[in-house]
């Protein structure tokens, strides 16, 4: 075998004569080794051109998927992702995603291993980009949609709200137009057919028109002017909401027809006795005279009783006709003379004969709020007040405020007891036909008898505006003598705070007394009689005995009841039996839980806390009744003062704890030692506190070492201390 020498082989070559660029044949020593390791070396590089290409596809694989994990970032999930802008910031931030995703997969690409390892990530994120790219573009447009057919819907909010507000003038059409090509630009923007606009234009019209119509509805509070709109424009509006409006409006106008009979006071003239609208301007007539005047008489707080027997006086004494008597010298229902003739006049500037009944009842009520000026004493008018039946107030009326001859005071008595109709309505309302449902009812038949061609469906109605009308007069009258009972119960307070301090209605001011309901004002004139009682059974030792007996035993028997009996107790059986301050106190709690139970304490909390400060002062129940319902008293006295959601169980033992300590009563002179217990106190007195259920020494434990706890959290730890005979409590 000939081969060329060259460097790196040991050969030897022999030259053949005559031609030198011959090689002679020489001896080969390493031929086939060489072969053989040339041919490992090309597999080695075939092999390590393998694993590269094996790192550069995982460094391919790598970018590609730190480019998903980025785009997954800045497009889906990122606080900025861009796939969760919304509106017109979508379009403006699409340039922006688009740049920061060919910048990543610059970047990304740049770290790649070797050329080879860029251009195959670079082929994949070539339709990673482009998707990327199509899902940014399509966002965008959607949310560019979007936003314009919100800025239209806007457009036309607007504008349909404006139409609703110039209802009735030009700018409605102006503003219905505006909104209407808003509509059509949202059409062109969405791509909406022909039909799909003229129906959404029709909708949208119907729909303005329906507001319309309960703007109306709302603006006059009654649906007369609603429905003539709807009438008048029924043609704009879709068959099923001129059906739903209809049915919404149409029940209502007999609702508001029969309201507006009631408001304008056209039934009252209907009501027993024929009563006049109160306040009324045409001169007095018999019709309808005296309930006129009683109904000014009741909402004077006056009793049914005491109206029977002013009614009974004036039928015999001027009548109801409004006719002059005594050859012209007395005019009006009372026959007024002279000064009290005069008074009348300068009060309505008319004389008595003519003016309304309404307005001489008024004067009957002046006289009786300022006895003086009628030529009555105080203790006179009193008596008046306090009678109780209708003919001893027409023998009283007679007597003291029309002092006639008495030669028909009989008949007075009988017209007293004709007019009597001894119901006196609802506890605390006086009778008055304007109050009573049945009254008003029957008010209801006489007008529609009177008045033919009134539907059934319209009598129904006034029934209901009769029903409503009673309970909101009610609602009213309940509210207005609670303020007033209230405004008497502070004066009584301040003026009057001992038990016999009140010996007339004299010493109470007629503009305090304004208003009181007949209830308030027997019981005032009950008080009254019995502190006067009292007064002169003081004199009489024996008579002192059998009162401070009576009202020991009724005061047992009030202290004693549950709520339920409370309320089916009538208190009025205990007027001039237990003491007025007590028997106020139980008037006042009955009231409470009629109107508003959940607003009072409950006889059983009463109860608990009762029970705690007589364990306390080592009373018994059974054995001293009067101390424990005093006890229990002067507790519930308290208690009602707290609202009712703030009596948890610390509240109530501090109260009970607290009517257990004795205090001293200043400048009375030796009394149980100068000392007494608070639940022993009278009403108006003072006191300074000289005792503590808690011995001083335990006492000063307990604030050291329990500085945050209330009194009564003290008392329990001291009785707890004392049961267990630790030695601070006997300190």
């Amino acid at each position: 075998m000939r081969v060329p020498t060259t460097q790196g082989r040991s050969v030897q070559v022999q030259g053949e004569p005559g031609n030198r660029f011959r090689y002679a044949e020489g001896r080969d020593f390493m031929g086939r080794a060489l072969q053989e390791g040339g041919q490992a070396l090309g597999q080695a590089a075939r092999d390590w051109d393998a694993i590269e290409a094996t790192y550069d596809e995982a460094d391919a694989l790598r970018i590609a998927n730190e480019f998903s994990t980025y785009e997954r970032e800045r497009l889906k999930t990122g606080e900025n992702a861009y796939l969760t802008t919304q509106g017109f910031n979508a379009g403006e931030g699409r340039e922006v995603a688009v740049k920061d995703l060919e910048t990543a997969s610059e970047n990304l690409l740049k770290g790649a291993r070797s050329k080879r390892a860029r251009d195959m990530a670079q082929r994949a994120l070539i339709g990673k980009i482009d998707t990327a790219h199509t899902t940014i573009a399509n966002h965008a447009v959607s949310q560019m949609r979007v936003a314009r057919t919100e800025q239209r819907q806007a457009q036309m909010s607007t504008a349909l709200t404006d139409a609703v507000d110039a209802r009735g003038t030009d700018q409605f059409v102006v503003n219905l137009s505006v909104a209407q090509m808003a509509l059509e630009q949202m059409a062109a923007d969405m791509g909406w057919s022909p039909e799909k606009l003229a129906e959404e234009s029709e909708a949208m019209i119907s729909g303005v028109h329906g507001q319309v119509v309960l703007a109306i509805d709302s603006e006059d509070g009654e649906p007369t002017a609603a429905l003539e709109y709807l009438d008048a424009n029924k043609d704009m509006i879709g068959p099923e909401l001129e059906a739903k409006l209809r049915n919404g409006l149409a029940p209502r106008v007999d609702s508001a027809w029969a309201d507006n009979i009631v408001r304008a006071g056209e039934l009252v003239q209907y009501l027993p006795g024929g009563a006049t609208p109160e306040g009324g301007d045409a001169p007095a007539v018999v019709a309808g005279a005296r309930g006129g005047v009683a109904t000014e008489l009741a909402g004077a707080g006056y009793s049914a009783a005491v109206i029977a027997g002013f009614l009974g006086n004036f039928e015999v004494e001027g009548g109801y006709g409004g006719a002059l008597g005594d050859n012209g010298t007395a005019s009006g229902i009372a026959q007024w003379r002279h000064d009290r003739r005069e008074n009348f006049r300068r009060q309505f500037g008319k004389e008595p004969h003519q003016a309304t009944h309404a307005e001489q009842a008024k004067f009957v009520v002046w006289e009786m709020n300022n006895p003086g000026a009628a030529g009555m004493t105080v203790a006179q008018r009193d008596a008046i007040l306090a009678a109780r039946t209708p003919e001893e107030a027409a023998e009283l009326i007679d007597r003291h405020y029309e002092r006639s001859s008495g030669a028909h005071r009989a008949r007075r008595a009988e017209h007293a007891r004709s007019f009597f109709t001894g119901d006196a309505g609802t506890p605390g309302i006086p009778a008055d036909p304007r109050l009573s449902t049945a009254s008003m009812r029957s008010a209801v038949d006489a007008y529609v008898a009177a008045n033919p061609g009134i539907s059934e469906a319209r009598k129904q109605a006034l029934y209901a505006a009769a029903d409503r009308a009673v309970a909101d007069g009610r609602a009213e009258r309940a509210q207005a003598e609670a303020d007033v009972d209230r405004r008497v119960t502070a004066w009584l307070v301040q003026n009057t705070p001992g038990a016999d301090d009140l010996t007339s209605m004299g010493q109470i001011p007629a503009a305090v007394l304004e208003g009181a309901s007949p209830n308030l004002i027997a019981s005032l004139q009950q008080r009254v009689q019995t502190a006067n009682l009292r007064i002169q059974a003081r004199e009489d030792a024996e008579a002192a005995a059998r009162v401070e007996a009576v009202e020991r035993r009724a005061l047992v028997e009030l202290e004693s009841m549950s709520d339920d009996e409370l309320l089916a107790t009538d208190l009025n059986a205990y007027v001039g039996r237990a003491d007025p301050v007590v028997l106020a106190r139980k008037v006042r709690k009955q009231k409470q839980l009629q109107s508003s139970p959940g607003s009072v304490v409950s006889a059983d909390k009463v109860v608990t806390a009762t029970n705690l400060a007589a364990e306390i002062l080592g009373l018994e129940r059974d054995k001293d009744g009067e101390e424990w319902a005093r006890l229990r008293g002067a507790i519930e006295a308290e208690l009602m003062e707290i609202p009712t959601d703030r009596l948890d169980k610390e509240t109530i033992r501090s109260i009970a704890v607290e009517q257990t300590q004795k205090v001293r009563l200043p400048g009375t002179g030796v009394f149980r030692d100068d000392r007494v217990y608070r639940y022993e106190l009278e009403p108006g007195q003072r006191y300074a506190r000289t005792g503590d259920a808690i011995p001083a020494g335990a006492r000063a434990y307990l604030d050291r070492n329990f500085p945050n706890v209330s009194d009564a959290k003290k008392f329990e730890i001291f009785e707890r201390a004392r049961a267990r005979s630790l030695e601070w409590t006997f300190k």
